[in-house]
């Protein structure tokens, strides 16, 4: 995540609901961990979150990898 928000570049996180299902505490808290990664990473250098829609139309118009 860091290298995708110091060079501009897509991260992609996947994960289904259902991946959550065993061990739930656990796997909250973890997916709460990266946010809390995110939001720091949006702020100290500007990194942005976009749906796949958005996704598609950002690399329609001509971005960079």
């Amino acid at each position: 995540m860091k290298y995708a928000a110091k060079k501009g570049k897509i991260f992609h996180l996947w994960f289904h609901p259902h991946d959550i299902g065993i061990n739930q505490q656990e796997n909250f808290r973890q997916l709460e961990e990266v946010f809390k990664y995110y939001q720091f990473l949006q702020k100290k250098y500007g990194m942005t979150s976009k749906n796949m829609i958005e996704i598609k139309q950002f690399l329609e118009n001509g971005a960079e990898d």
